[in-house]
């Protein structure tokens, strides 16, 4: 995430190891990362997944919407291509709505023609809970999807019913970089500092990337870096914006009076159920079963 942000003038602190001795956020956060990555298993921009052109067509449908007739059957048979994302190459199998003569990149630029979502969300907590359900529905995302995702597995996490206990209420906020492009969480700052200030903040203040799936604490980044470094990563940090969501929420169900929003609860309400695939809890949602597709056709590759 560092070198990321500082576009590589500064190398990646090692992200926090698990022992016995690690406090039950570190073991938490860690474990949230793991379901994340279940459910949004694919990326288009790390070197252990490398540019894949199916990969970015997906991720083009998780950030766009059709809005044609043609555009959703297209949706409709990228969603239940299967497609194997792990590959790197121009993989993507026959669409019956795609026409044989056209290219892979002739695809990618129709799906890149629909219209972008709906602007007017952008930075609101319905905009945070489309990215995630976006990114678990297509299997592929982003800094911004994976981010979204981890936030409300966080918020939701059932303090009283698991092995990992968080006894205290913990500050989580879900961040922004809007010129270097990331979108990460940072976990138990304490709020009389000042979130563009990184000086001020806690030693055990804990970055987590559901990005890059890393772990690490303001301390390790005092202990990794030298004057300079921590200088520049200073300049950098005074640049963070909250999301929305992304402030007055805590790790854990019960320390939050409202975790989702009332368009999401609405759409959840019991007598909405069987219209959606989306429980209640983000936590408990699986990524939809598509239809069988339909005779697939040849193209050109």
């Amino acid at each position: 995430m560092m070198s990321h942000i500082t576009q590589g003038r500064v190398a990646e602190p090692q992200s926090v190891p698990i022992s016995e001795d690690d406090s039950p956020l570190v073991h938490l956060a860690y474990e949230i990362l793991r379901k994340t990555k279940e459910a949004i298993p694919h990326i288009n921009n790390l070197p252990d997944q490398p540019y894949s052109i199916s990969r970015q067509i997906f991720l083009e449908l998780v950030r766009r919407r059709a809005g044609t007739q043609r555009g959703r059957a297209l949706v409709k048979d990228l969603h239940v291509s299967g497609v194997d994302l792990k590959k790197t190459g121009s993989d993507l199998l026959s669409l019956p709505t795609f026409e044989k003569e056209k290219s892979y990149d002739h695809l990618l630029q129709e799906v890149r023609s629909f219209p972008k979502n709906i602007l007017k969300m952008r930075n609101t907590g319905e905009w945070a809970e489309f990215n995630a359900v976006k990114g678990l529905k297509f299997g592929v995302g982003q800094c911004s999807e994976l981010s979204a995702f981890a936030f409300y597995l966080f918020l939701e996490y059932p303090v009283t019913e698991n092995k990992i206990k968080i006894e205290k209420p913990i500050s989580i906020e879900r961040v922004q970089l809007d010129k270097e492009d990331h979108t990460w969480l940072i976990l138990n700052r304490d709020k009389t500092t000042c979130l563009q200030n990184f000086s001020s903040w806690n030693d055990d203040t804990l970055f987590v990337d559901a990005w890059t799936q890393q772990i690490f604490s303001k301390k390790q980044m005092l202990a990794t870096y030298t004057a300079e470094e921590i200088k520049l990563i200073s300049t950098i940090f005074s640049k963070i914006e909250l999301t929305d969501p992304g402030a007055g929420y805590f790790v854990g169900d019960k320390y939050n009076q409202s975790i989702h929003t009332e368009r999401w609860q609405r759409k959840h309400a019991e007598a909405c159920m069987h219209k959606f695939w989306r429980p209640l809890r983000l936590s408990d949602a699986k990524r939809p079963t598509p239809a069988a597709p339909a005779e697939k056709k040849n193209f050109q590759k």
